[in-house]
């Protein structure tokens, strides 16, 4: 099976496709998958690079930012400090390493079953 096999009308629902099917095909260089919870795709893996934040952090806001609905079905995860306080208690990370999550925002997609990180915002506040 190719991605050329697959044709989409509706521009939005071109690219959630062709993400998709480059996480199903297995390509890496146009999305990155972070263990088995969340992918992130070519397009949130250069805005967490070009923004100095690590694909680990970005990945932590996707599992365990507070969720807020943006449009068109996507979500905002952002790390407040009732999230970061629950990081530390769970032990997922440490205190000297919370300044680096301190409002960090990325915008997810969860309609299936792994969640995609479309971009990272970046620190917001």
């Amino acid at each position: 099976m190719t991605k050329s096999n697959i044709t989409v009308s509706t521009p939005i629902y071109q690219q959630k496709l062709s993400d998709l099917l480059d996480v199903i095909l297995g390509i890496e260089d146009t999305a990155t998958q972070i263990g088995t919870m969340a992918v992130m795709t070519a397009h949130a893996t250069e805005r967490a690079q070009k923004r100095g934040v690590s694909l680990e952090n970005a990945v932590l806001a996707a599992r365990y930012g507070k969720r807020l609905r943006v449009k068109a079905g996507l979500f905002q995860r952002i790390i407040r400090k009732p999230e970061m306080a629950d990081l530390c208690k769970k032990k997922l990370v440490s205190p000297s390493a919370l300044d680096k999550l301190k409002d960090l925002a990325v915008i997810t997609d969860e309609s299936r079953a792994v969640t995609t990180v479309i971009t990272v915002l970046g620190r917001q506040g």
